[in-house]
């Protein structure tokens, strides 16, 4: 079995061994995670609406965007400087992200009231004010993983988000069937996260003995937030447009199909992260095999998605859900290209390449906005599928065309 690890690692390049010993956790995460997030979607088919589930998405996307005040990049620097000795830099991290979250407190204010005045919604409106409260919390307090993860203790990181997953996944599960409205639910959403991060925190806390050695490379972590705001918004920016052009129940119909591709990059995501602190280290790898490899992945992945839409996607969510079915299957080639995709973007990012990256995604973003706003007197079910397409496509292409560029120029002895 050992011989055959080798092999593999000698032919794509990775720490095949490294990513197996530590990514077990990371893969039970995931499908505590996935599970619960279909338990979820499932509830929201069953005992709520498509206007439920869609303020749900839409408050969540907008928290999400306005998130950029919180400079969360700074988790990034502090993981930095955890692989380096410097554990107090977490706590460095979580204060200077507690700061600048303040500045998103009145933009969501504000955003409440253009709802409440402008679009006479005052639900979400106060939604959206109640968010604003709790927002620099939810925020600061998540940096306690990058402690953990910075000492390669996937374990004890992944224990700690499954917990927080099935606790919150329970309560909100139970909100949906008692028909809580919006606004309870995302009270329940907000306190559970703040109420277990903070605890988590504060365990961080009293583990770090040295709290005086707590550099921090501000200047990275801050070009780093822009940049993995940019790269987000390609998850982010969709249902704050979709809902904007076509209503919040079609938003509700864009989740659900594209649920399972979110999740999939959302784990890839993750188990890149596993591969993080090995990356800043400066390993060499074999770039043309992962590339290979990624594609391979991804090939796979699409088969496994056709097989569950085709047998399993109306037995769960119902007929009701059958225009999600139909997008699902008009999106899923993007499967092909979401292992690759994660790959070329965490690979950048630890080679510190932001505004190559931030200017990718602010390319591709605008050019998807665009295609929607003409597109969009075809209808929902043409403007998002060539919408999504769009920021992928844009997204992918370009920085692996600079990536075998760069490439050649390391085979021939210049330095990536």
């Amino acid at each position: 079995m050992k011989n055959i690890l080798v092999n593999i690692e000698n032919k794509i390049g990775l720490d095949i061994s490294y990513l197996v010993k530590k990514g077990n956790w990371v893969s039970l995460r995931f499908f505590i995670i996935s599970l619960s997030g279909l338990l979820l979607s499932v509830s929201f088919a069953k005992f709520g609406s498509k206007e439920l589930l869609g303020q749900y998405q839409l408050i969540l996307s907008v928290v999400s965007i306005v998130s950029v005040c919180s400079f969360l990049g700074l988790n990034t620097a502090a993981l930095e400087a955890v692989v380096q000795g410097r554990e107090a830099a977490v706590l460095k991290a979580s204060r200077l992200i507690f700061s600048f979250s303040l500045v998103g407190v009145p933009g969501l204010v504000g955003i409440g009231l253009f709802y409440i005045f402008f679009r006479n919604e005052v639900l979400l409106g106060e939604t959206f004010i109640f968010s604003s409260l709790l927002f620099p919390f939810f925020y600061s307090l998540s940096t306690w993983s990058t402690y953990y993860e910075g000492r390669l203790l996937f374990k004890e990181s992944s224990l700690r988000v499954i917990l927080l997953n099935v606790v919150l996944t329970t309560f909100l599960i139970a909100g949906i069937v008692l028909k809580l409205n919006v606004l309870w639910l995302i009270v329940l959403f907000f306190c559970i996260n703040i109420l277990f991060q903070g605890l988590f925190l504060l365990k961080v806390f009293r583990k770090i003995q040295d709290r005086t050695n707590n550099y921090i490379d501000i200047p990275f972590g801050l070009a780093i937030s822009f940049q993995k705001f940019v790269s987000a918004l390609s998850t982010t920016l969709p249902p704050l447009v979709i809902s904007s052009f076509f209503g919040v129940e079609s938003l509700a119909v864009y989740f659900i199909a594209f649920y399972v591709v979110g999740a999939l990059s959302s784990f890839l995501g993750n188990l890149f992260g596993l591969y993080l602190p090995v990356l800043f280290k400066g390993v060499n790898l074999n770039h043309k095999g992962i590339i290979v490899n990624n594609f391979l992945a991804g090939m796979a992945t699409l088969v496994v998605f056709i097989i569950f839409l085709k047998y399993f996607f109306i037995r769960i969510y119902g007929e009701g859900y059958g225009d999600s079915l139909e997008l699902a299957y008009a999106i899923s080639f993007l499967l092909l290209f979401i292992p690759l995709h994660t790959y070329l973007v965490g690979f950048f990012s630890t080679r510190r390449k932001n505004r190559l990256l931030i200017s990718v995604f602010l390319i591709a973003n605008s050019v998807g906005f665009l295609s929607v706003y003409f597109m969009s007197h075809f209808g929902f079910f043409w403007s998002v599928t060539i919408y999504l397409y769009t920021l992928e496509i844009i997204t992918t292409l370009p920085l692996l065309g600079y990536y075998v560029y760069r490439v050649r120029r390391v085979s021939k002895g210049i330095s990536f």
